[in-house]
């Protein structure tokens, strides 16, 4: 068992550590032109292809598919970047990009209806055709959309 002597010596030599990696900002892009301009997102954003590769209209795809229909789709205008998910009515977002998930993309949605709805994450699988989807009401698990054929 430790003593509250050694959890302090350890608290001290290993809390700045911890607390450099929490208080790192993230990197955040709110246009499609800062998205190319913001060196951590663009980074995470080519990993999903072409820019054009990310905006369309993305479904629930496997098993969870088949019991639940799900439609997210991502736009671009010159000055915004929207979400839109089934019929609901469009957000406006941001991608972020932080040290602690660096090849995540987050997507902090603004004016969610819903709570859990607010943050969104993404990870690149098959360039313009697959792309996991987490959020608050999955868990925080992955599940995998695959693009609707008809976009």
């Amino acid at each position: 068992m430790k003593t509250p002597t050694s959890l302090l010596v350890l608290a001290l030599l290993f809390g700045p550590l911890f607390a450099s990696a929490a208080s790192q900002p993230e990197s955040c892009a709110r246009t499609p032109s800062e998205v190319m301009s913001t060196p951590a997102v663009r980074t995470v954003a080519a990993a999903f292809g072409k820019p054009s590769d990310l905006f369309g209209s993305w479904k629930l795809a496997g098993l969870p598919g088949l019991i639940a229909k799900v439609v997210v789709t991502l736009s671009a205008t010159k000055d915004s970047l929207v979400v839109q998910v089934d019929d609901n009515r469009p957000n406006d977002f941001w991608f972020c990009v932080s040290a602690d998930q660096p090849d995540v993309l987050k997507m902090r949605v603004q004016d969610a209806r819903q709570p859990e709805n607010a943050l969104i994450l993404l990870k690149a699988r098959e360039p313009g055709q697959t792309v996991l989807v987490a959020s608050q009401k999955s868990g925080w698990k992955f599940m995998k959309f695959k693009r609707r054929s008809d976009d």
